[in-house]
């Protein structure tokens, strides 16, 4: 097809024909591994790189006006699961998917708690 007639004269004639809401019976592979990259990179933080990041860390160490030397590490750091709110009216379970999120105009998000250890003089 020529592009520029296209662009001068756009239709919807392909969506009247009979087939154009369903979907193939077999997916296209290409589509179906498009998000693979970014499922692979979030599993991999969660799961090993969020370790990696905090084994990597330098500890803090300062001294307190009367002396004592402090030092303050992280020792474990941890993602928990996105829920919905205990607030939220109606709610029968607080389990949530990013579709959900996403019809709900919500954000998919879960509390970052970390575990911090003090060493004051040792």
């Amino acid at each position: 097809m020529n592009a520029k007639k296209i662009l001068q004269k756009p239709s919807l004639a392909y969506t009247s024909n009979q087939n154009y809401s369903k979907p193939p019976k077999t997916p296209n592979p290409h589509l179906q591994c498009l998000g693979t990259p970014h499922i692979d990179s979030f599993n991999y933080m969660v799961q090993d790189g969020l370790k990696a990041a905090i084994a990597d860390l330098i500890p803090a160490e300062f001294e307190m006006p009367g002396g004592e030397k402090v030092k303050v590490t992280i020792e474990e750091a941890a993602f928990a699961r996105p829920s919905v709110p205990i607030e939220a009216v109606g709610v029968k379970n607080q389990n949530v998917l990013p579709t959900e999120c996403r019809q709900r105009a919500a954000t998919y998000k879960g509390d970052f708690k970390i575990r911090l250890c003090f060493d004051v003089d040792g």
